[in-house]
């Protein structure tokens, strides 16, 4: 089977001030969407987070296949239909204790991760889930980089 490594940044749109536990952090954002390709198979390899101007806090990466519908707003208690968190590929959670400060910002690397998917279309989307003020500026404070693999499926 050929792979092609890839890998993305990404802003999760988020800005202003967060506070509390299960939070919608920022909005859907699409990693990649090739629905002329095959279908596709991979696996997510790494993640790097920067937040931007701020403490971090421990928060988790939803992966999806398809777009979803969130159905609170930033900074509200996430919620989502049933339906809608069934199809979540993968969660990965960035805690508190991976961040550490560098320039007045802050930065986890999380490698390893290997979370397999198997199709042509993947999303992720953040919840805060840590509580305690985190201010983020109002041109963007939470940045990801993503390094995946992609490959061929038979399926």
């Amino acid at each position: 089977m050929e792979t092609t490594i890839k890998e993305i940044s990404l802003d999760l749109g988020t800005s202003g001030s967060y506070d509390g536990v299960n939070r919608t952090f920022g909005t859907l954002q699409t990693i990649f969407n090739e629905p002329s390709m095959s279908y596709k198979s991979g696996k997510v390899i790494d993640i790097t987070v920067v937040v931007s101007g701020s403490t971090a806090r421990a928060m988790d990466l939803l992966f999806f296949p398809n777009t979803v519908t969130v159905l609170s707003g930033q900074n509200a208690s996430f919620n989502m239909s049933l339906s809608d968190l069934q199809s979540c590929t993968g969660r990965v959670r960035v805690a508190n204790s991976d961040f550490v400060q560098i320039g007045g910002s802050s930065i986890a690397n999380l490698y390893n991760i290997n979370m397999t998917f198997n199709s042509n279309k993947l999303y992720v989307l953040g919840v805060l889930q840590e509580g305690g003020e985190i201010n983020l500026p109002a041109t963007g404070g939470v940045y990801l980089t993503l390094g995946y693999e992609l490959g061929q499926s038979s399926l």
